[in-house]
Order: C-alpha cells, then structure tokens, then sequence
C-alpha cells in the first residue's frame, strides 16, 4: 500500500475509515515514518480542538455562569469586533491607489471603499455594516466554541438592530402600467416605500424612505425620509427631506435635499439651481457642482468641476479639479491631483483660503508625506493605538476560537498558495458584493458579505503578524503569553511595514493578499474540523 494523501489520513484518526480498508492502512504505517509523523500530527490537533470545542472543561476557557456574565460577555464581543470593524474600514483607506490596475473593478472598488470609509454615513450602513456584521461574526464564532450565554445576548441585540423602524409598503408595477412604478400626485404614503421595476416615478408624496431599483429613478414629488437608489439613472428634480444613497450610472440632482448625497456613480452633477443642505461625498469618474452644498464637498474619481457654491471645505482626490469663475468656497480647499497644471482656478473664483494642492502622481500620497510623519508625535500616539486595539482584539478571537490561529502547516511554507487565494478573495468578495446589491432582495446580503469582507481584511493582518512574531520569537506554539507576545511583535513590524516610504503601500497590499489567503485556510480547516466532532 502506497502513503495516502491528508484527507484519508484525517479519516483513520477520526475513525471514519472503511473496516476494510484499516488494516492494510495500520499494516503501511507499520512501515512508513512519514505517515505515523501525520497520523501523530492531525492526532494531536484533533485532540487540541476537541478540548477547546468540549464544553465545561476545567481546561477550557471559563464559561460565563450568570446572566450578567453572559451581557459582559457580549459587551466585550461588541466592541472588541466593533473596533476590527473601524480598523478594517481604515485599512480599506490605503487600498484603492494599489488596487487603481484592476480595470473594470477599479472604478466601483475605489468609490466602495470611498463612500464605506467616511465617518459621516447615517442610519442604513452604520449599523447593518458595522454593528449587525460585528454581532454575526461573534455570534457565529460563540455558536462554535458553544459559548451559549454570549451567543444568545449577541443574537437578540443583531435582531434589535436589524429589525424594521417603521412599517414598510412593496411598490411594483401594476398590470398595463409597462414595468413603471408610478406614485402619482395628489396621493401620500406613510410608510417607507420601497420599489421595482424598470422605471420609478414619484409624483406624489413619500413620508418615510424610499428604497428603490430599476433602470430609472426619478423624484419629481417629496420624499420626506431618505432615498435609497440602485439604477442606471437617478433623478431629483423635486425634494428629499433626508440623505441620498445612490448606486448608479447617472445621478442628476435638480431640486433639493435636506440632508448629504452619498453617490457612486460615473457622473454626477448637482446642477444650477440645486441645494444639498448638508456635505456632498461623491466617488465618480465626472463631478460637477453647479448649484449649492451647505456643509462639506468630498470627493474621489477622476475630473471634478466646480461652478457653485459650497459653504465649508472642498477635500477632492482624483485626476483634475476645475474651479470656474461662479465658483464659491468657504472653507479650505485641498485637492490632490495627478500634476500642478490640473488643477486650475478661474481669475473670478472666491475661495476663504488659499488651496492646498498635492501632486500625487498615479501612486497616491507622495514618499514625502511618508518620510515627514516619522518626524510628529501624533503619527507615534495614533500607530500605537492601532496596535493595542489590534492586539486587543486578536487576544480576543484568541480566547473565542484558538483553534484558528493552529497551523496545521508552518504557513510560511504556503505564502505563494496564500497569495493566490486572498488575491481572489480580496477582488471577488467586493465585486460579488456589489452585484447581489443590485436587487433590494439581494442589497441586505451584499452588505453583510461586504461587512464581512472588511473583517476579514482586519483579521488578515492579524494573521500574518501572528506569523511574523512566531517566526520572529521562535514560538510555533506556546500559552496565551507567548501568543501576545509573538503577536505584538508581529504588529509592530507591520506597521513599520506599511508606512515606509516607496514600500508602504506594496507592503500593506501584500500583507491583505497573504493574510487573507492564510485566514481563508484557516476557516476551512476550522470548518472541517467542527463538523468532525459534530457528527461523531
């Protein structure tokens, strides 16, 4: 009998191999070191994980035995996963000039990243993204190591955060009516709306949001709530009380609204005669503002013009900046651009302060950014605290499920493997994303996988510094002391990594791909070895 591969092997140590064939698999043993160093190897971590997996023993980790246990519990799963959450949306900042080489996906993962990463995003992602992705990840991993108490706290609080507010009315087009939503003028609905089909009008008026996907969107009425939008086009000639959401080729804003625009999209133009009352956040390849912004204008893509009137600071990143001679702004203006001459003012532009124009070239921030923030206090304070929260939370994971941080093989000898897989995993899961959110049945699925992408991408790094310091400290595998130690050595050499000049970002990009690769192996492993114990 010839050496038998991993899974075969996995099967003789979980007693799962046919009788028939368990003899003449002892009987090559008998004779093959190479396979009795396997079966003694997959041997001792299945031993390992099932202690870890057993309930209520003296070894395991304490189990909360209260009730109030059981909240403290959940409070330290919330916040430690909260903090990954911010942590990987911090991370997603530094992605898009590294990724800018992945046409057709460039576009759509720059805005993503762009409109996923600004602090002031209301009531529709803020939870379900962070704090319902943050509450499934540890309830999910509560369930496996069968920490009930937590796991039972951490489900109701997900379902009190992703339970409806309001009532909610399904709008889809009527029979004769052409695949067109119509809600005409004159009539008022008091629900949150939301909507099908190949074209949405709203004539009338709307009290709570509207959720709408289609070809065309079109607000000609009031929408008193926020407008949610996925289409091709996406029109506002009259008034949105709240913020608009919009995923579209094309967003024309006419009329007026209340709130922010949050807008990816190709072009985007907030024409003369328009009001946004508060900022404006756009990630598009066109931006034109030729009406007004009360609050911020931030914006990333590719050509940016402004003929309007924006009341406080203009922060814009992409490939040229155009400020006409109607242009009016209130507060700073800082632009980064691709060189001086793209950046241009018109001699009858009013600007409250001179701009601050950066020549970024096609590689993002400059290497003189990098090299000058070695020199202030505040970059020392700020590295230091993404250190402790990243420690934080692995020690935190760590206590929940040791087993993912068991290589079953030493994981610098699969980094090429690795790297093949989380560069899959890095481009897939966004654009997968992306396209389960073009359908309203399909949009609380695509936010969940993309919340749960951004963890992933935070766990990546942990994960390959967790490697480093083992290989660092000489520590393959030791007590929760040693794993701290290994990894909070690991996490400063990663970020002395990824804020070097010229490297920084060729650092950062490859410790997502590898770390994402490493944790993708790690959950199958872990997967494959729950569901042993499971069904035994």
């Amino acid at each position: 009998m010839s050496c038998q591969d991993e899974p075969q092997t996995l099967l003789y140590v979980d007693g799962e191999l046919p009788i028939a064939e368990v003899a003449a698999f002892e009987a090559h043993l008998a004779t093959c070191v190479g396979c009795r160093r396997r079966v003694a190897a997959l041997r001792a971590e299945s031993e390992l994980i099932g202690e870890v997996l057993r309930e209520g023993e003296p070894s395991a980790a304490p189990v909360p035995s209260t009730g109030l246990g059981g909240f403290a519990w959940a409070a330290l799963a919330f916040a430690a996963a909260t903090t990954g959450v911010h942590a990987g949306l911090d991370a997603l900042t530094q992605l898009h000039s590294q990724l800018d080489w992945l046409s057709p996906f460039s576009t759509v993962l720059s805005a993503l990243i762009f409109l996923l990463t600004r602090e002031d995003i209301p009531m529709l992602l803020t939870p379900v993204a962070a704090l319902a992705t943050a509450l499934v990840f540890c309830a999910a991993l509560a369930l496996l190591t069968r920490r009930r108490p937590a796991a039972g706290v951490g489900l109701l609080l997900l379902l009190a955060a992703t339970a409806p507010a309001s009532a909610t009315e399904f709008r889809k087009p009527a029979p004769g009516q052409g695949k067109v939503v119509v809600i005409p003028a004159g009539e008022t609905i008091d629900d949150t709306v939301i909507a099908t089909g190949r074209q949405i009008v709203v004539e009338g008026t709307i009290t709570g949001n509207l959720i709408a996907s289609g070809q065309q969107v079109r607000v000609l009425g009031e929408v008193r709530g926020s407008l949610v939008a996925f289409a091709k086009d996406v029109v506002v000639d009259g008034s949105v009380g709240g913020d608009v959401f919009s995923a579209s080729q094309n967003l024309d804003v006419r009329g007026s609204i209340l709130r922010s625009v949050h807008a990816l999209a190709a072009d985007v133009d907030i024409a003369k005669g328009a009001r946004v009352e508060r900022d404006a956040l756009l990630a598009c390849e066109g931006g034109r503002v030729g009406g007004s912004v009360g609050g911020d204008l931030r914006g990333v893509g590719d050509v940016f013009t402004i003929s309007g009137e924006v009341a406080h600071a203009v922060n814009v990143s992409g490939h040229e900046l155009d400020l006409t001679a109607t242009a009016r702004i209130g507060g700073e203006v800082t632009a980064a651009v691709q060189s001086a001459a793209l950046f241009t003012r018109a001699p009858g532009a009013q600007l409250a302060h001179e701009p601050q124009v950066q020549v970024v070239g096609k590689g993002g921030r400059g290497a003189s950014h990098r090299l000058r923030q070695w020199l202030t206090p505040r970059f020392y304070f700020w590295q230091a605290v993404r250190i402790a929260a990243a420690l934080a939370f692995g020690l935190f994971v760590y206590w929940l499920v040791p087993a993912l941080f068991e290589w079953s093989t030493p994981p610098e000898r699969r980094l090429v493997r690795s790297g093949g897989i989380g560069f899959l995993a890095l481009v897939a899961t966004p654009a997968a994303a992306v396209l389960l959110s073009i359908t309203v049945v399909g949009l609380p699925m695509g936010v969940l996988v993309m919340g749960a992408w951004i963890v992933a991408l935070y766990l990546s790094g942990i994960l390959v510094a967790l490697m480093l310091g083992q290989l660092l400290l000489r520590a393959a595998r030791a007590n929760r002391g040693a794993f701290a130690l290994a990894l909070l050595t690991g996490l400063v050499l990663v970020r002395i990594a990824v804020n070097l000049p010229y490297l920084g970002g060729l650092a950062r990009l490859l410790v997502i791909i590898v770390g994402l690769g490493l944790l993708v192996a790690q959950l199958v492993q872990l997967a494959r070895r729950v569901r042993g114990p499971a069904i035994a």
